[in-house]
């Protein structure tokens, strides 16, 4: 296992480096000459008060994470080698580049429910796998963050800083998990609000969403926002009675193996699945109507 070196940050690290995104609050990413990615945290100079406050939490957060890179012996996570620092305290950190595409790349416009599920399983083997080691995916909805081999279905998650690490949070959630300003997590059952961390069952519920994205093209928070009304104050949801129906109806789902896991999903006691048995189930018993976005049985 290859330990995390700390090392003094140099500028000249980023001659020649490239760009490749910039579009995250806290971070830019760069490929460095010599082919490894390095994710530079970025300056606080141009946000508020607020915005600094957050800003010095999640260099802490980031910090603490990094410590702990050493101990995560699950292959999947492709973990830091490098940590840079400054007079000032943390610049950023190091991780191999791995030559592999994006989850998205391949499951983007695939019609093929084999392979589809098959992607999904292994997906879901990963992650199954990672909470052993107390790892949570809060942005795992987001496919640019899975690389992914289509021939050997090995999984590999990257932006390191983005998991929840034990008792250590997350400030990154896919944006697939929410819906204008109505924040699917605001349960629970999915989100422990005295230490602002999230339980295994939203990464449950994530690769259900992700699954209906690619499948009939549904955003599962969408209906979230539509049919659920929010019990802030005791942090659980009521359901409008009747209007999961519609869900089930619109997109051939209503007695299929996947409505159960839909309704643990909006359940604010039942725990949820992962979807593995019940995607193996759709793809013996329905076919997919791909322009009518609808399951259609056998």
């Amino acid at each position: 296992m290859k330990k995390l070196q700390v090392r003094e940050f140099d500028p000249a690290i980023l001659n020649n480096a490239t760009l490749i995104c910039n579009g995250s609050t806290f971070t830019d990413t760069y490929r460095l000459e010599n082919g490894k990615i390095f994710k530079m945290i970025k300056s606080y100079d141009c946000l508020d008060y607020d915005g600094q406050n957050l800003y010095y939490d999640f260099c802490s957060n980031l910090y603490k994470k990094l410590q702990l890179s050493n101990s995560i012996s699950d292959s999947s996570v492709v973990t830091p080698d490098g940590m840079y620092m400054n007079k000032d305290g943390l610049v950023g950190y190091t991780v191999p580049f791995v030559d592999l595409k994006s989850f998205d790349y391949y499951l983007s416009g695939s019609k093929d429910l084999d392979f589809i599920t098959d992607s999904f399983i292994a997906v879901a083997n990963a992650v199954k796998n990672l909470h052993n080691e107390s790892i949570i995916l809060p942005d795992l909805a987001s496919p640019s963050n899975i690389l992914f081999d289509p021939e050997t279905k090995l999984v590999k998650f990257i932006d390191y800083d983005g998991l929840q690490i034990q008792d250590l949070c997350s400030f990154n959630i896919s944006s697939v998990m929410f819906f204008g300003t109505n924040l699917f997590f605001y349960n629970a059952k999915y989100y422990n609000f005295d230490n602002n961390i999230f339980t295994s069952d939203f990464d449950k519920a994530s690769l259900l969403a992700l699954y209906l994205l690619y499948t009939v093209n549904t955003r599962l928070a969408e209906y979230d926002y539509r049919f659920i009304s929010p019990d802030k104050e005791n942090r659980k949801w009521s359901m409008k009675d009747g209007a999961i129906n519609y869900l089930f109806d619109y997109n051939g789902i209503k007695s299929s193996p996947l409505e159960d896991d839909i309704r643990r999903v909006y359940s604010n006691d039942i725990e949820n699945k992962f979807l593995n048995s019940s995607i193996e189930e759709m793809r013996k018993a329905y076919t997919i109507d791909f322009s009518r976005h609808t399951f259609i049985k056998r």
